[in-house]
């Protein structure tokens, strides 16, 4: 699995962008288990290599690692949108 930032504009501009991005990995897996083989993240796009349990666990990971992490990091880099 793969995710870009908007115009392939920068998702990570700092150590702590990765640091929150990991926390937040690790609250979406005590919300939606699945295994997570490795994970690579750039500054603009990340991947994943997973191993769901059942055929829905992908998508439910995803949308919930996303819809938890894009409202903290607008916050944290007092964006809007």
């Amino acid at each position: 699995m793969i995710n870009r930032g908007v115009g392939c504009q920068p998702l990570f501009f700092d150590d702590d962008d990765y640091l929150i991005f990991e926390r937040v990995i690790a609250e979406t897996l005590e919300r939606r288990c699945l295994r997570i083989f490795g994970y690579c993240l750039m500054p603009n796009h990340w991947h994943f290599v997973l191993w769901p349990e059942g055929n829905k666990d992908i998508g439910a990971f995803t949308q919930s690692l996303t819809v938890t992490h894009v409202p903290q990091w607008q916050k944290y880099h007092d964006q809007v949108g």
